[in-house]
């Protein structure tokens, strides 16, 4: 098998296929239980429904496919009431698979399904697993816990992708170090479970992923066939760090249309929903000096009140309020500036005082909170009337689509599966009817960072509400095992001005300014950070800028247009990296030691590596980058600097010493090859 990692060989799945059945030896090199194994755990798939329990046993092969990069197979059940068609594909380059499972109901009648998980039986008793959990403002946060007797389930039942958790879990042995990723693509909601049982002499250890069974209760009709979320899987060895690359690599393959959006300034941050059309004005100038190509008004622009949260779905420009009905005008005024116009919007709820949901009450699901019923044809129509309208009349060039609602639990049965797939639906129309104009993800900030969610119906997604430098940086790093993190979004919200106090180095506090960024989502706390470090850390992604950028001296402006400039030309090559993080995976709170990633062009094999000192007593990093193409000369440069041609095998051996004289500095070093 040709592998991405020379230096590494990558385990598959091993499957032994006889007459009756396909059994799965071997799961990225980890035992697998074979006919001996509990019988409430045995099999490749598990249906709960109405009409019982069918796992192991109790499915019958009907056909097996087996090809050199694929396995397919078609099960039914011994009653004959349910089938279920499974495709594992693997790409050869990166030893990544993709499982699809179909479930199809074959009675007469319609049945209630209560779970309908992929599995797979791990004859293992040494495992760890790691996951990430994902609150508000702290997304990301990875760690590993032992696989004791009992269950650790990974899910999410709120509605939104990666609230309360990730959909991305890994299992390594730790007498091996075996490892294997599983990610689901989540359609409603999700679950990774590993089970541990315990029997006299034995241990298995079962690995179930899909749909969400947590208040399951979906009906399938006669003939009715559930595409299941996928799952992505693939194996390596000893740190979670190396899977990163073959993961990037797939992903940049599968999805070669996406490319990172723009840079963007934002309103939010300045005012919140409290919209000062005379201060905007100020910022426009500024913003299209420093070098943003959009200008994005956020939410308190539409209704007919002030409480912007409580307008939602009424989504026409105030009259009163903000723009008092000149919006149009507003646009023009950031046009004329040679900058495109956008605006926010939050298209999948409405709140209880707004027009449409007293119009409108059975556009609307019974849930915890006013949420469109997407699986409402006329619903889906609307919604995309709603958005393309709003393109279409103020001439948009990109539009922030937020989901800021804790959508809790899906009263009709289906863990928002029906939902998602109608709202997918929707966005990939509008899509498809404006592709001149960005469309940016955010739900809460970073409550719906999966995989599809980013590259396919959004440019891209922010990382987070919070604009703390410090915290983004270690969001994105956790982020990049799961995610493309060029394609992660975040801002830099600064304010600066006079700071007279003198400091033990500089006594001129008469003269003296500081650039005080937003240390959370509200400016309550602020975080004195240099303009360079926030910059380098921001040009990793799709970056934006917010607050009163006015505030900015001409040093400050330089520094922001030069590393603007710097993303611009480096977008198309952003957009097509791997990532590796060449420094251990840490917490958000943790500001300690260095932290350095790799970027990886695919395609021209260019390198770029961002290096931030933390809290570190080592002015030096001696940097070892990965993926070197033998033979070949590098110009080597730092910070656009002054440029050395050095060999991959120079390279190789020595390494490259990165000098960062100051805590909280950072550098940005380039290696195009020859």
């Amino acid at each position: 098998m040709k592998s991405f990692f020379p230096e590494q060989k990558i385990k598959l799945l091993h499957f032994t296929k006889n007459e009756e059945s396909l059994i799965l030896d071997s799961f990225f090199g980890m035992s697998c239980a074979k006919d001996d194994a509990f019988p409430e755990s045995e099999g490749l798939f598990f249906l709960d429904a109405d009409t019982g329990r069918y796992e192991g046993k109790k499915w019958m092969f009907i056909v097996i496919n087996e090809g050199d990069t694929e396995v397919s197979y078609r099960m039914r059940t011994a009653d004959g009431l349910f089938e279920v068609a499974t495709d594992f594909t693997l790409d050869l380059d990166t030893g990544v698979y993709s499982r699809r499972d179909t479930l199809k109901n074959l009675d007469d009648k319609p049945h209630t399904v209560y779970a309908c998980l992929a599995r797979a039986v791990l004859h293992c008793d040494d495992l760890e697993l790691y996951g990430q959990s994902s609150g508000w403002c702290r997304e990301n946060e990875g760690n590993w816990r032992d696989v004791a007797a009992g269950t650790i389930e990974l899910e999410n039942s709120m509605g939104r992708s990666t609230e309360n958790c990730t959909p991305f879990a890994c299992l390594r042995s730790k007498s091996t170090g075996d490892m294997a990723a599983v990610h689901v693509l989540p359609v409603g909601d999700w679950v990774i479970r590993v089970k541990k049982l315990m029997g006299h002499r034995t241990a298995y250890t079962v690995l179930e992923a899909g749909l969400s069974d947590n208040g399951l209760r979906m009906v399938i009709n006669s003939g009715e066939e559930l595409v299941l979320p996928e799952l992505l899987l693939y194996g390596f060895k000893d740190k979670i760090e190396n899977g990163m690359e073959a993961l990037h690599r797939y992903l940049l393959y599968r999805y070669p249309q996406a490319r990172c959006a723009d840079f963007v300034y934002n309103t939010w941050f300045l005012g919140y929903d409290v919209i000062d059309e005379e201060l905007l004005r100020k910022q426009v100038p500024v913003a299209k000096e420093i070098g943003c190509r959009h200008f994005v008004v956020d939410a308190g622009w539409f209704g007919d009140g002030v409480d912007w949260d409580n307008q939602v779905g009424d989504w026409h420009e105030s009259q009163h309020n903000a723009f008092k009905g000149k919006m149009g005008e507003f646009a023009d005024f950031v046009r004329s500036h040679g900058m495109g116009f956008g605006l926010w919007m939050d298209p999948e709820r409405a709140a209880e005082k707004s027009t449409v949901y007293r119009v409108h009450p059975e556009w609307f699901m019974e849930a915890d909170v006013p949420i469109y019923d997407m699986a409402n044809p006329t619903v889906a129509d609307y919604l995309y009337s709603e958005i393309t309208k709003l393109v279409e009349i103020y001439d948009l060039s990109w539009m922030k689509i937020d989901c800021n609602v804790r959508m809790h639990r899906d009263h009709t049965g289906s863990n928002f599966y029906r939902y998602y797939l109608a709202w997918n639906e929707v966005m990939e129309r509008v899509r498809a009817a404006c592709p001149q104009c960005i469309f940016e993800g955010c739900a809460s900030g970073g409550m719906r960072t999966d995989i599809e969610n980013t590259l396919v119906r959004y440019n891209g997604h922010f990382i987070s509400d919070s604009v703390n430098p410090l915290e983004v940086l270690r969001m994105r790093q956790s982020a990049a095992l799961r995610m493309l993190p060029s394609y992660l979004g975040s801002w830099l919200v600064a304010h600066q001005m006079d700071f007279p106090v003198d400091s033990y180095f500089e006594h001129n506090k008469a003269t003296r300014q500081k650039l005080f960024a937003c240390a959370d989502a509200w400016w309550s706390r602020v975080v004195d950070v240099s303009v360079d470090f926030a910059m380098k850390a921001l040009v990793m992604g799709i970056g934006g800028i917010g607050g009163d950028i006015t505030t900015f001296d001409e040093r400050t402006k330089a520094c922001v247009r030069y590393w603007i400039a710097f993303y611009h030309s480096h977008q198309d090559f952003l957009s097509r990296c791997c990532c590796r993080n060449l420094t251990k995976t840490a917490g958000i709170d943790d500001t300690t030691g260095w932290l350095l990633m790799q970027y990886t062009n695919v395609e021209n094999g260019g390198i770029l590596l961002y290096a931030f000192r933390l809290q570190s007593g080592m002015p030096e990093f001696l940097c070892c980058p990965g993926n070197l193409r033998e033979g070949v000369r590098y110009m080597v440069s730092t910070d656009g600097g002054t440029v050395d041609s050095l060999g991959a095998e120079t390279i190789a051996r020595d390494g490259i010493m990165i000098h960062c004289p100051n805590m909280f500095s950072a550098k940005v070093i380039e290696l195009k090859p020859q």
